[in-house]
């Protein structure tokens, strides 16, 4: 394992890979490989066992042109298609027992039969000794590189083989001691060259799962960190457009989002009005009660508006006493109905101060949208209808 990808890999997981089995040391992470790997594992072993059991009975043709059509033959013939059927009925069922494949069972099992096989027929077949040994090094390769499997298994797999083998024609063709240590030689090589080549590509299937594994996780982190940082900036925004002692849109969110909902409502025709209010001779309220106190009546007020208001009106506080509510698609009539509906609520609200509960009124001036007017003659036009509500004795709504 690399630094990087020591440094990067999370608390816990280990995915250092042993330099004697190619294999995770860790028994969770290698089972986590094998089963993720084993699609494309199935694959392989399905192609490579299926064309190694049609090469390995192919060679029945091979036979009979060497040795002819005798009781030979016919023990060479039901050995190559016992190892052949079984190589491929193990290719088909690869899928349902991925599990033995992938633990080394099955590719063992097929390969240890071919070895089997071509080692116990090796007396029947008087072939050159450098045949045998060319063909048994083609099975080396096999073992090693061509068919899928563990390495520490691949490896006793040719181990034994190879030494069975040179006890072999040592015993059948009475090699003198330097052809039978070339050939040992020969056989030592191909061996080498295979079990480097297998553990090379066994580690590198485990370091391909482990970064692309470092990397997920990484970016799972990264992904989370941005969900993180985009809720503490949205949350960061509700708190500079919301106002901290009632909750709703403060000045600034009602200036730049009441403008762009006027703009909208004007062009698809939609009626609808600004209300500016405000609670009635608040100061002498705070003079009598207290700032503290009669911060209970803003609070009090802002439930009145939010009540009263759809989930399409915006509702802010523009200042200390005083509120703003845009409303959005709704008639003439249904724009007075609301703005009576709120003085009337308002002045039916209790505000439970400290020294008891008392009632307060407010002055409200309704502004209706005209066509292509700006957002700044709407709120000056408010304003106007405001102070007509104060000079008509306050507790009233006025319209412009």
């Amino acid at each position: 394992m690399t630094a990087a990808a020591c440094r990067q890999a999370p608390a816990g997981i280990d995915y250092r890979i042993s330099r004697v089995s190619a294999e995770f040391r860790d028994a969770t992470v290698e089972l986590a490989f094998r089963e993720a790997a084993h699609p494309r594992r199935v694959r392989d072993t399905r192609w490579s066992v299926g064309i190694a059991a049609l090469f390995y009975l192919l060679f029945t043709v091979v036979d009979y042109f060497n040795i002819g059509d005798g009781e030979a033959y016919q023990v060479l013939f039901l050995t190559r298609l016992t190892v052949a059927g079984f190589g491929l009925l193990a290719a088909f069922t690869a899928r349902r027992f991925w599990r033995a494949m992938m633990d080394g069972v099955t590719p063992s099992l097929v390969a240890g039969l071919a070895l089997t096989g071509f080692l116990s027929s090796t007396f029947l077949r008087d072939y050159e000794p450098g045949w045998h040994a060319m063909t048994f090094c083609v099975m080396l390769m096999a073992i090693y590189v061509f068919i899928p499997n563990r390495f520490l298994a691949s490896l006793s797999l040719a181990l034994v083989g190879s030494l069975v083998f040179l006890w072999l024609l040592s015993q059948h063709f009475h090699f003198s001691a330097g052809n039978l240590f070339g050939l040992g030689l020969m056989l030592l090589a191909v061996n080498i060259i295979g079990a480097l080549t297998a553990h090379r590509l066994s580690r590198q299937e485990r370091e391909g799962y482990r970064d692309a594994q470092v990397l997920r996780l990484a970016n799972e982190r990264l992904q989370g960190e941005v969900e993180r940082r985009e809720r503490l900036e949205g949350e960061l925004r509700d708190l500079l457009d919301q106002d901290d002692l009632t909750g709703i849109a403060n000045r600034r969110r009602f200036l730049t989002q009441a403008e762009r909902e006027l703009e909208v409502a004007q062009r698809r025709g939609e009626v609808s009005a600004l209300l500016r209010i405000e609670i009635d001779f608040y100061q002498q309220l705070v003079d009598t009660y207290g700032q503290s106190e009669c911060e209970t009546l803003v609070r009090a007020l802002a439930d009145v508006c939010r009540q009263g208001a759809c989930s399409d009106d915006l509702v802010a506080r523009l200042g200390r006493e005083e509120f703003a509510v845009l409303l959005a698609r709704r008639d003439a009539r249904q724009c007075d109905l609301f703005a009576d509906d709120l003085v009337r609520a308002a002045r039916a609200a209790p505000a439970r101060l400290s020294g008891g509960t008392i009632h307060f009124t407010v002055s409200v001036g309704m502004a209706r949208v005209h066509a292509g007017e700006p957002f700044a003659a709407l709120m000056r036009r408010s304003e106007a209808a405001l102070r007509v509500a104060r000079q008509r004795g306050r507790d009233c709504w006025a319209s412009d």
